[in-house]
């Protein structure tokens, strides 16, 4: 059975890091939304013997685990070995948190329950079982694999409440010269002893630079790191962008999700 989708970004509209649990985990508290930033997914999949995984992104092999770890924990919760080739035309920034590689895993997720109902439409789908498999391949994948377009977020991720009438929005995106990886981004909050990824050095430097370079204050880090964003910017400001991707910056204009 073929699939075709698109995997939207997200940003992180506020963050906030409430501490760090026993089992390693953080909890979080956060509004995600997603933006009209989109991986392009070709997915085949058939029943096999064993569970066979095979991906390839603009061509070339996945060097993650992310999308690895979704076919195994779906094959294993639902004891159906499978065969799953996939193909990815990357168009998500990665290491900027859009939370690309877990949209991408999500999409794989229902891709895959779709085909064990056999094909029928996504209604079908359990969203107690694809929560308990979502979270165990990431943080952010239940929120990409609820099908919801916003919502507030706790917990680890797994508390997911939707929000409704979610007004449209345009968002400007800062990328920086830099990159950082969550788990990188984790480990330097717990070490700075600070609970917000805009606090970290590296984050809060470029931001508090960034931030009086355009006379403005309303730049949000989303995710971990390391894109700055301001929704719904006026021209002013996005002229003053582009004027700085002579010097390095690269940006992104974008809007919500809505297809």
């Amino acid at each position: 059975m073929n699939f075709e989708a698109h995997a939207a970004a997200k940003l992180n509209l506020n963050l906030r890091i409430l501490g760090k649990k026993p089992d390693g985990y953080h909890e979080l508290k956060s509004t995600m939304a997603l933006i009209d930033v989109c991986d392009r997914i070709t997915l085949s999949v058939t029943e096999n013997g064993g569970i066979e995984y095979n991906c390839l992104i603009n061509g070339k092999k996945d060097p993650s685990n992310t999308m690895d770890r979704a076919v195994r924990v779906w094959a294993e919760t639902r004891a159906c070995p499978v065969d799953v080739d996939i193909k990815i035309e990357k168009n998500i920034p990665v290491g900027y948190g859009f939370g690309g590689e877990s949209a991408d895993a999500a999409i794989v997720l229902r891709a895959l329950e779709t085909f064990r109902a056999g094909g029928e439409p996504k209604a079908l789908i359990d969203w107690q079982d694809m929560a308990g498999m979502a979270i165990r391949v990431g943080s952010d994948v239940p929120f990409f694999a609820s099908g919801l377009k916003a919502a507030d977020i706790g917990g680890r991720g797994e508390k997911i409440e939707g929000i409704r009438n979610f007004p449209s929005f345009e968002a400007l995106i800062c990328l920086p010269d830099f990159t950082l990886s969550t788990k990188d981004a984790f480990e330097m909050l717990d070490n700075q002893k600070v609970n917000s990824f805009e606090e970290i050095r590296t984050n809060k430097a470029f931001g508090d630079w960034w931030k009086e370079t355009t006379g403005t204050q309303d730049w949000h880090l989303t995710g971990s790191g390391s894109a700055w964003f301001t929704l719904n910017p006026s021209k002013k400001l996005i002229a003053l962008c582009k004027g700085w991707t002579k010097k390095g910056l690269k940006f992104i204009l974008t809007k919500d999700f809505t297809a």
